[in-house]
């Protein structure tokens, strides 16, 4: 069987293996349960080289992705969708700058 490093994948690489999973599937009758995938926040600081702290920091100010929480209270696990207008590749997308002028907003 074949591995494939996800890690080193870019969102839009996901994206077509996904559809093409999608298309596989329901060609033979099947179907995919959930429409996207969740990130453990362990995965993504790992996927962007940051620290857990810094992603509570985020969720705490609302400065990073949107995020699930799967249950009520502070024990409740959370997740980050990694595809959808809310997904973690969206939010990487919205960050993508080809310029320092582009970042800070200057023409």
């Amino acid at each position: 069987m074949k591995t494939v490093n996800l890690e080193a994948l870019s969102p839009k690489d996901i994206t077509a293996i996904i559809d093409a999973v999608h298309r596989y599937l329901t060609q033979n009758g099947l179907a995919i349960i959930t429409e996207n995938i969740f990130l453990k926040p362990e995965a993504l600081a790992r996927r962007w080289e940051l620290s857990i702290s810094c992603l509570n920091h985020w969720r705490f100010t609302g400065g990073g992705p949107h995020y699930i929480k799967t249950g009520p209270g502070p024990r409740a696990q959370v997740r980050y969708p990694l595809m959808g207008s809310h997904g973690v590749m969206q939010f990487e997308e919205s960050r993508l700058y080809h310029s320092t002028t582009h970042e800070y907003g200057q023409s």
